[in-house]
């Protein structure tokens, strides 16, 4: 079973440590994995740094599963009257 990966965009005014945070807070996240912050060289990105969440996966966890969580722990994170942030 490969690692679980969320990208934080730094334009969505979230830090990746910030996400990783919400994760650790929540019981259930933490039952799917313990998220770590790595910074990553993305070519994908046009060679920039980016911080990824990564989250090993214990068990074999479906991807919509995951991103349910990444979902719902964004929509409760962020603060009240903030811009929508995708979640994609």
């Amino acid at each position: 079973m490969g690692d679980a990966v969320v990208v934080v965009d730094p334009a969505s005014g979230i830090s990746a440590e910030q996400f990783a945070s919400w994760w650790a807070a929540d019981e259930q996240a933490r039952m799917l994995g313990v998220a770590s912050v790595r910074a990553v060289i993305s070519r994908a990105y046009g060679a920039e740094v980016l911080d990824w969440v990564v989250i090993p996966r214990a068990v074999n966890l479906a991807s919509s599963a995951v991103y349910d969580m990444v979902k719902r722990l964004v929509t409760r994170g962020r603060p009240a009257g903030s811009v929508e942030t995708a979640v994609e």
